[in-house]
């Protein structure tokens, strides 16, 4: 009686076992999915098939493995280092004409946190005006830059440091003249604002693998 008590407990703990590891087995594999065949593998290593009910329960009742949709691996290539060169000079500008704004401030006497002065033809506003015009700009030019630069971080560049340099005609042109003086630099400045999103806008449809070429 006492041999088959121990016998007993010896297939309860070899069921035990087994148990656990069907369960790390389901576990591992879950990623990839479960077979059937995986299961009866791990089942004839213990030379039992007591499980195989719930085996086949786990397979069935188990959620349907998900469809990973393919990834577009890509490169930054080194002359990527042009376009974070002329964001950091987008950056130089738009500090420089913040600079620019807080001497008109003293000049002027504008006081904070005053952003313009009431009244007609202020020489203040015209230096205030050209800052925030070009801030409202700044940030979609980033965008546009940084993104179209991973397709063609050259001629991004170039049109970005053409960019930079027509909102400092603007921001001066403003600054002396008032709104007319603006005109050269607005015009310029928007036909290469422009180029960049057709541009970005083409490269990231040519990445979708929508188009022929």
């Amino acid at each position: 009686a006492q041999l088959q008590r121990q016998l007993g407990g010896w297939s309860r703990m070899n069921s035990k076992i087994l148990a656990i590891q069907l369960c790390l087995a389901l576990f591992s594999r879950s990623a990839v999915g479960f077979s059937h065949g995986s299961l009866a593998k791990v089942m004839r290593s213990q030379g039992t098939t007591k499980l195989a009910p719930l085996a086949r329960s786990i397979v069935r009742n188990r959620p349907s493995q998900r469809k990973i949709s393919p990834v577009c691996a890509m490169e930054i290539p080194d002359t990527y280092g042009f376009v974070m060169s002329t964001a950091a000079l987008a950056a130089g500008m738009v500090q420089w004409k913040a600079i620019q704004v807080s001497v008109a401030r003293k000049k002027y006497g504008v006081e904070y946190p005053i952003m313009y002065e009431d009244k007609q033809d202020s020489q203040f506003n015209f230096v205030q005006r050209g800052h925030q015009n070009t801030l409202e700009y700044l940030p979609s030019f980033m965008t546009l830059l940084m993104l179209n630069g991973l397709m063609a971080p050259i001629s991004t560049s170039i049109l970005g440091s053409a960019w930079i340099a027509a909102r400092v005609v603007y921001i001066i042109g403003y600054s002396s003249d008032g709104p007319q003086g603006r005109i050269p630099g607005v015009i310029v400045s928007g036909l290469i604002f422009v180029s960049l999103i057709f541009a970005t806008l083409f490269n990231g449809v040519k990445l979708t693998g929508i188009l022929p070429f």
